[in-house]
């Protein structure tokens, strides 16, 4: 959905037609319709209707769009020799008096590229619209008092609806196909290949004439088709879309479908769009075969493929305003953004001196403590200069004990003033002494283990032999 679109007014020679719409959950929803019905195109019937429409509310919020009717323009499909946006542009400016009775000066024109071929041509669509229409409709607005968003016209608010259809997989995005869109007096018809306009055309034949004789818009529908294929505009048309606010078109369907040889098919416009009741009520049923095609397909429409006809001065006006709105929502922004984080500091710093204070209570609190634990260190550091190169006894015996296996059996254990550690025993086999020899060898504790002596003798009938062992429990023997 365009969001730069707040609100669209359709003018036509008998009515006009305010719309607004927008996107709920995924699917459209016309949140305004109104119809102020005219007779003529007039200036005089123009305002009032205008004024009515510029009291509401819808309106006064953010402006309207106006949608013109095709027949106000001029498009022409172009062959340039370059893919360049901006020598396009230059290009299509040259060719504006030659395609049209209108000069460079006369004019407001857009263009919108259709295609881009291998040749290094690009065929575009130039849309030229003179400018006493435009300021027109500007001085219209001025007297209505309502701010003039835009100025586009009704095709590409068929475009818009046809994408809004493409993607609920309604009609087939890819092949080209006509979109035709019939009103009370008048039809527009519309040839689209990729959600891109191709071309369009105005016929002056609408709802009133099909209903009696339909054979005049069936011709004017061929005709349209044969100039689309000669002048080689895109590809063979797929299908053809009748849109209409009128129900009962089967039989002409049936008709068009003969004569053109292809399939054709009928879709009302408010088809996948949510249409409040009371809106419902209040105009649909009272204007049978009212089309809402072009101002509600605006609001859907891809905003780079709506045009804007509005005076070159007065977009750059509108730019300066929007750009001055949004230089100083920035600077709010900023400052306000300042203010925040000047607020935000200055709670940290007042939570940070909080903090400190409650860390100084928690000190005073915990001075008795400190005090009793330095005088607990002072008494660990002196006991450890003590105690430190002594030899403790209980350390020295608990690991003995885990290295004495079973079969061996301890007489005698002395350790004199050079730290020499004298062990003496019996061993029950062999085998458990030489065991006990290597423990006590690999235990860091004992150092240069010697076996001084290991001599067998009998205990009445059990064979022993009586050892003894030296160590040293220091890293150098004391003098």
């Amino acid at each position: 959905m365009s969001k730069n679109i707040p609100t669209a007014i359709a003018m036509t020679d008998n009515c006009l037609k305010l719309v607004r719409a927008r996107y709920v959950r995924g699917q459209g929803q016309m949140t305004a319709l109104e119809v102020q019905h005219v007779n003529g195109d007039a200036d005089a019937e123009l305002l009032p209707a205008l004024r009515e429409l510029a009291r509401l509310k819808a309106v006064k919020a953010g402006g309207a769009y106006l949608v013109l009717p095709r027949h106000l323009a001029i498009l022409k499909v172009l062959r340039l020799p370059s893919q360049d946006e901006r020598e396009l542009r230059q290009m299509a400016e040259i060719q504006i008096s030659s395609q049209t009775p209108y000069t460079m000066d006369e004019v407001e024109y857009d263009i919108r590229v259709i295609s881009r071929d291998e040749e290094g041509y690009t065929k575009v669509l130039l849309i030229v619209i003179p400018k006493d229409v435009t300021e027109r409709f500007i001085d219209l607005a001025e007297q209505a008092r309502f701010t003039l968003a835009g100025i586009t016209i009704s095709s590409f608010g068929l475009l818009g609806w046809f994408r809004y259809q493409a993607g609920r997989n309604r009609l087939d995005a890819k092949s080209p196909l006509a979109l035709c869109n019939i009103d009370l007096n008048h039809t527009e018809i519309c040839f689209l290949e990729k959600q891109r306009l191709i071309f369009s055309r105005n016929v002056n034949v609408g709802l009133r004439e099909l209903r009696s004789t339909p054979d005049e818009l069936i011709q004017q529908i061929a005709l349209s088709i044969k100039y689309y294929e000669s002048e080689r505009m895109g590809g063979p048309l797929s299908r053809f879309v009748v849109v209409s606010g009128q129900s009962d078109l089967q039989e002409f369907i049936g008709q068009l479908e003969g004569q053109l040889q292809m399939p054709c098919e009928s879709i009302s416009p408010t088809d996948g769009v949510s249409l409040p009741r009371h809106l419902r009520d209040a105009v649909l049923e009272a204007d049978a075969g009212l089309t809402l095609t072009a101002p509600m397909g605006i609001h859907f429409a891809d905003p780079k493929q709506v045009v804007s006809l509005l005076p070159r001065s007065i977009r750059a006006s509108k730019q300066n305003r929007i750009l001055k709105r949004e230089l100083i929502k920035l600077f709010l922004c900023v400052m306000l953004l300042y203010a925040t984080a000047l607020f935000v500091w200055s709670i940290r710093l007042s939570e940070k001196e909080k903090q400190v204070e409650r860390l100084r209570s928690a000190v005073s609190e915990l001075d008795p403590q400190i005090d009793e634990a330095k005088r607990k260190m002072r008494l660990i550091e002196y006991f450890d200069q003590y105690v430190d190169g002594r030899i403790f006894i209980p350390e020295v015996m608990g690991q003995l004990a885990k290295l004495v296996p079973e079969d061996i059996s301890l007489n005698s254990l002395y350790l004199n003033e050079r730290c020499v550690f004298t062990i003496q025993g019996y061993a029950q086999t062999r085998e458990a002494l030489n065991d006990f020899q290597a423990r006590l060898v690999n235990e860091p504790m004992f150092r240069k283990v010697n076996l001084e002596f290991a001599t067998s003798r009998r205990i009445f009938t059990m064979q022993v032999t009586d050892f003894k062992f030296t160590a040293s429990l220091c890293d150098e023997e004391e003098p």
